[in-house]
């Protein structure tokens, strides 16, 4: 049973609930925002290196023909002038550019994508990605993460930040969705109840810093054919976790995975 939990926004305390569940659920948590990974272990466990491909030029070479910057479906070649500039943040490493250059000018290069790593906690373990180096193989990483750590029977799954194609990439191995949302959002529950519909799985709506507006985000959730799976309001002091600061997220929980999920 694998559970994503996403958001349209940082600040919302995706973070702080994530880590509240799967204590609360005795489940294995993946993070999986990759440019600052909030749960990116203190001390590592099985730290490994994950690396890719680039394609790198010997410009003697080069006679400019183009072939290359043509043939690349990706944009990562163009000319600027009398050189060909690669941009390595586009590019996948399938190699197609050295295999047509008829100047043998290209070659591939090995290069570090990022890390992958875990952390055991008394209720289970902590899986985690980090970019090295920026790109656009968020892909890569996450195989990796989920080849060396396969889904366990009850699975977090903490998505980038966004309702976009790269956090719903992430998790597209989810089967069941959680929007957390706040009091000032706007357009987010539509917009997650459209994906919801699209992918054709169940969803529910979580409110975090409610205020007087809960109700009225209720209905709104449960009009959109969401699941509401209740809310936590503003708290001063996390330094002890979510569970010890407000014990009622217990059934907040619960009413998640029993209600919302039947599991």
């Amino acid at each position: 049973m694998r559970l994503a939990i996403l958001s349209q926004r940082g600040g919302v305390g995706k973070t702080t609930i994530a880590l509240a569940l799967a204590e609360f659920w005795g489940a294995s948590l993946y993070e999986l925002e990759l440019g600052f990974p909030k749960l990116w272990p203190s001390e590592p466990e099985d730290l490994e290196p994950v690396n890719w491909r680039l394609s790198r030029f010997d410009r003697r070479k080069c006679d400019l023909c183009e072939e290359c910057v043509k043939n690349c479906q990706f944009g990562a070649l163009v000319r600027e002038g009398e050189v060909i500039k690669h941009r390595g943040h586009r590019c996948r490493g399938c190699g197609l550019c050295k295999e047509i250059c008829p100047r043998r000018a290209i070659l591939l290069k090995e290069v570090k994508l990022g890390e992958i790593a875990k952390e055991t906690k008394g209720w289970g373990p902590i899986y985690a990605a980090r970019f090295v180096r920026g790109g656009a193989v968020e892909g890569v990483l996450w195989r990796r993460l989920y080849e060396k750590y396969p889904f366990e029977e009850k699975t977090i799954l903490k998505a980038p930040t966004g309702l976009n194609g790269e956090s719903l990439q992430a998790v597209k191995e989810a089967e069941f969705f959680v929007l957390l949302t706040t009091p000032d959002a706007s357009g987010e529950i539509p917009l997650f109840a459209e994906i919801m519909q699209g992918i054709g799985l169940p969803g529910a709506v979580l409110l975090n810093f409610s205020t007087e507006r809960g109700e009225e985000i209720r209905a709104q959730a449960e009009s959109s054919g969401l699941f509401w799976a209740g809310e936590v309001p503003p708290l001063d002091d996390l330094s002890r976790g979510l569970r010890e600061a407000y014990p009622a997220i217990e059934s907040v929980f619960s009413n998640l995975i029993q209600g919302g999920w039947g599991g």
